[in-house]
């Protein structure tokens, strides 16, 4: 087989079957370095040689397979050999690139992540360069600045062929994780669990071993405290884009409605509250008014008179009664009243009815010189009643109970 052969065999053998290899990547079994200890950069097509650190009890099964995970591209996997003592590795990474190397065997076992990024620098050579894969796949992160401990970092991967598998690999680490999607996903969400202030590199594969470009990489917090915590027991987890478009979308109308709702409250609340004061206020000015209105009605009538309507009992067998059939008392005098006084009988004249009928039936004297007074027995209060309103409701008046007082006033 010649060299060209060779070099498109192991090509194909590394983009079709080694990201299904690194799906299976565990804990570190072996170590690698580079022979000259103090490379810090590579050079654009340059080869290095590569060692397997041979220390007792570590597992590693060859040939070996140098990952070059590359920041803003795709990444490439290269064969570098079977013998542990001679490897070599050829930088086909174009100038410019920011690469995180790791070696793997042919098990997927990890070799770490070697300590630093490596910068590639410009070279004369660019016939190691990879061609542009056939399939575009595009991974894409939506932090690109610094990740906090257990912060999640959400990733979605477009083109190719699904499932997906989603590697994240942290330089200085022993291992690289790799999470395989689920059939129809496209998005998936890590929980950073990545040591602070490193820097962590996110790449693709399809179902067909196709590595999709990559983006920048993530620079992990200074402040590891939430680590400890195991992240409250958080996990990462893949779904579907359209599923959480879809629920976004659910999300964004249950909030507008929301928004709209409560506008509406504000509006009615505002257009109620005013109307129910008004109304309150006209309520209490009503009712305070008319408690006034029935204090003061309340009020005159306790001041005004008490009227005095005609009975039945004021008249003796339905008539008026006439003078000369009522009882009468006379008085002598005043000179002549004793314990047992001599009393002239005078009739007692029903004035009021008489008058309130129009005609008066009997005689009244008012002669000065006559000693009679109006006087009842005993048991009898004199009555006067008039009518100094027409027609209305005659008044009753009751003088007072002396009589000696009247008898006086009539002789004077």
């Amino acid at each position: 087989m010649t060299l060209q052969c060779r070099a498109v065999f192991v090509f194909v053998l590394a983009f079709c079957f080694l990201p299904s290899i690194l799906c299976a990547t565990g804990a570190s079994t072996f170590h690698w370095h580079f022979a000259n200890t103090t490379v810090s950069s590579l050079q654009q097509c340059k080869e290095y040689t590569v060692v397997i650190d041979d220390v007792e009890g570590e597992i590693n099964t060859p040939p070996y397979y140098m990952v070059a995970w590359k920041s803003n591209g795709i990444p490439s996997v290269t064969e570098i050999g079977s013998n542990s003592s001679n490897l070599t590795w050829q930088a086909n990474q174009a100038s410019g690139s920011a690469v995180l190397l790791v070696v793997v065997d042919s098990e997927g076992n990890s070799g770490g992540n070697f300590a630093s990024i490596l910068t590639v620098s410009s070279s004369d050579d660019a016939s190691c360069l990879p061609n542009a894969p056939t399939e575009s796949i595009t991974l894409t992160s939506n932090v690109t600045g610094s990740l906090d401990a257990c912060e999640p970092l959400g990733l979605t991967t477009s083109g190719g062929t699904k499932p997906y598998t989603v590697s994240i690999a942290v330089v200085g680490a022993d291992v690289v994780t790799n999470f395989t999607l689920g059939p129809d996903d496209d998005t998936m969400t890590y929980i950073n669990r990545a040591g602070p202030s490193s820097q962590m590199f996110v790449s693709v594969s399809d179902a067909n071993g196709v590595w999709g470009a990559s983006p920048k990489y993530v620079t992990t917090s200074s402040d590891s405290g939430a680590l400890s915590t195991n992240c409250n027991e958080l996990v990462s987890s893949s779904s579907n884009s359209a599923d959480n478009i879809d629920e976004q979308s659910n999300n964004t109308q249950a909030k507008n409605m929301d928004d709209s709702s409560g506008s509406h409250k504000t509006v009615i609340i505002a257009t109620v509250v005013p109307i129910v004061v008004v109304v309150l206020l006209i309520l209490t000015l009503y009712l305070w008014r008319r408690y006034r209105i029935l204090q003061k009605e309340k009020i005159t009538s306790e001041m005004a008179p008490v009227a005095w309507r005609e009975t039945p009992n004021n008249r003796v067998g339905g008539q008026v009664k006439h003078a000369a059939s009522l009882p009468s008392r006379s008085i002598d005098s005043p000179s002549s009243r004793s314990l047992n006084p001599k009393i002239r009988e005078v009739p007692i004249i029903d004035i009021a009815a008489s008058t309130a009928l129009g005609y008066y039936t009997g005689p009244l004297s008012s002669s000065p010189s006559s000693n009679s007074i109006i006087k009842t027995p005993n048991d009898v209060d004199i009555i006067i009643q008039h009518r100094d309103a027409g027609s209305a409701p005659a008044v009753r008046e009751v003088p007072p109970p002396y009589t000696t007082d009247l008898t006086a006033n009539h002789s004077s």
